[in-house]
């Protein structure tokens, strides 16, 4: 059971967005969790789970770019329209983007844009995470085997201690 309050806890569901129609729900805090115990599997674990969460923020990344497109494309043929349709007339910038924010397929185009971004945005912390992790795992296994270390030497002293007497 995680120490982490309920708020917090439910930052670390992962919902991501793969396409219109599948979504990819994972625990975060499971997935950076380390048992000690088992340090080894943790270590050759952690390259697949690397791997796995970075390829979620590539798709995520294209994801993104296309519906970006997807957005400037739709506000560039808004701009269009709006020049045509007051041709002979001055148009200003603020106007084209006040036209934006009134059009009605313009705003869709935009909310799959935010959402996708705020989706790459959660895989960027995840990997970060992910390297955060490795550090720990590094540190972890360095401060056991110093103490196997220490615990070595001592065994050895107290054998070369026993051999003396």
């Amino acid at each position: 059971m995680s120490d982490l309050p309920a708020e917090l806890r439910k930052l670390l569901q992962v919902v991501i967005k793969l396409d219109k129609a599948k979504k990819y729900v994972a625990d975060l805090e499971d997935a950076l969790s380390i048992n000690p115990e088992k340090i080894n599997d943790e270590l050759a674990r952690q390259p697949t789970l690397y791997a796995h969460w970075g390829m979620l923020h590539v798709m995520a990344t294209g994801r993104k770019d296309a519906y970006k497109r997807k957005m400037d494309e739709k506000a560039a043929q808004v701009s269009l329209e709006f020049r045509r349709a007051n041709q002979g007339k001055r148009v200003t910038e603020k106007e084209i983007e006040n036209e934006l924010l009134i059009n009605r397929d313009y705003g869709p185009a935009q909310d799959d844009y935010y959402s996708a971004k705020t989706d790459e945005d959660a895989l960027k912390v995840a990997r970060e995470a992910f390297h955060q992790r490795k550090d720990m795992l590094v540190t972890l296994a360095t401060n056991l085997r110093r103490e196997l270390d220490i615990d070595l030497d001592r065994k050895t002293e107290k054998l070369l201690s026993r051999q003396q007497r």
